[in-house]
């Protein structure tokens, strides 16, 4: 629950900061439902086990595959600047 409340406490602070696109900050507020979110539409396929299972991760991904599509939009806008 901390690390839930503290990503959405950081997408907040990313959102308001502005230096990256909304996107990315809407990202980092919705990984961790969008992972449990995976893990529970994947259990038909890969069943939650007791000691963990992967299928979450895919939520987890997609979200710091956005992170990383905007700050790689900054750096490649900051290096025109220059």
């Amino acid at each position: 629950m901390v690390w839930l409340v503290g990503l959405v406490c950081f997408g907040i602070g990313t959102l308001m900061a502005g230096l990256l696109p909304k996107y990315a900050g809407w990202a980092l507020i919705l990984l961790e439902p969008s992972s449990i979110l995976a893990a529970l539409a994947l259990s038909p396929v890969a069943p939650l086990l007791p000691r963990g299972a992967y299928s979450g991760n895919v939520g987890k991904g997609l979200a710091m595959g956005i992170v990383a599509l905007a700050l790689r939009k900054v750096v490649r806008h900051e290096s025109r600047q220059f």
